[in-house]
């Protein structure tokens, strides 16, 4: 089981010894920058997941609060006053922020290509985080949108 989680972990990352963390002596199954951007995609998956609840929640209170004065149901004025919770305005927004999270990453890109040296660990895992909070939060909205 574990050479297959091992082998799954090549097909995405370069696996580099150097460019990996270790716990106790054994090497983790992707790099740093992997690493960061998985971390950033439970990050945003639960965001995306928590954010989507509380939004339901606040425009349900809201519907029952406007239905009250209108006169009319709570269900009719829930569907037709829900937010989009993407937040993202556009799909134009949506590539501008993605653009923004890959930002960091392409900077570390830059600075190993240009100068040779290799950033931390540290510095790679943080530059992954916001490529994988913003893309998960993309896929679970827009699978939100799919399935709703």
């Amino acid at each position: 089981m574990v050479l297959g989680v091992y082998a799954i972990g090549s097909l995405v990352c370069h696996q580099l010894p150097e460019r990996s963390y270790h716990l106790w002596t054994a090497q983790l199954p992707v790099c740093a920058r992997c690493t960061g951007i998985y971390f950033g995609a439970v990050l945003g998956a639960f965001g995306s997941t928590w954010a989507r609840a509380f939004a339901r929640l606040s425009d349900a209170r809201e519907a029952r609060v406007v239905a009250a004065h209108l006169g009319t149901s709570a269900l009719q004025v829930d569907t037709v006053r829900f937010r989009s919770v993407l937040w993202f305005g556009s799909l134009r927004h949506a590539r501008v922020l993605l653009g923004i999270a890959a930002a960091p990453t392409a900077l570390t890109l830059a600075w190993e290509w240009s100068t040779g040296g290799m950033p931390s660990n540290a510095v790679r895992a943080a530059a992954g985080v916001p490529i994988g909070l913003v893309v998960a939060w993309l896929v679970v909205a827009a699978a939100d949108n799919q399935v709703n």
